[in-house]
């Protein structure tokens, strides 16, 4: 993703990014986020659904889930410098990023979120 990202910006520099993931694309769209790879500065939203690397406490936090964190949780803050632009959606009960026992939980986001996230990108 971060060699995607980077073409992208390349080719195109005024181009306006939107990163999203679910489950471990979540994951990977976060670190990628928060390794401030180039091309990150062009990211204008971020929605990660049932996000493992989810902490516990972050700005960005929506769902009922922002007290704990996910199975492999990254930095506390890694995520701040872009917490105007995201959104993280986890729930009590997830087993990814909850650390829950309810699969039904992290298969529902879409369902769930779906409007609300489309809303914060557009």
């Amino acid at each position: 993703m971060k060699a995607d990202l980077a073409a992208q910006v390349s080719k195109c520099p005024d181009t306006k990014i939107v990163l999203m993931g679910y489950s471990q694309g979540a994951q990977v769209a976060g670190d990628v986020l928060a390794s401030r790879a180039t091309g990150t500065d062009k990211v204008v939203a971020t929605i990660l659904m049932g996000d493992p690397g989810h902490v516990a406490g972050e700005p960005f936090q929506k769902g009922t889930a922002s007290a704990v964190s996910g199975l492999f949780p990254r930095a506390p803050g890694a995520l701040n410098a872009f917490a105007s632009v995201i959104e993280s959606f986890c729930d009590i009960g997830d087993p990814f990023c909850a650390g829950g026992l309810n699969l039904a939980v992290h298969l529902g986001y879409v369902e769930e979120y779906g409007a609300q996230a489309t809303s914060f990108v557009l």
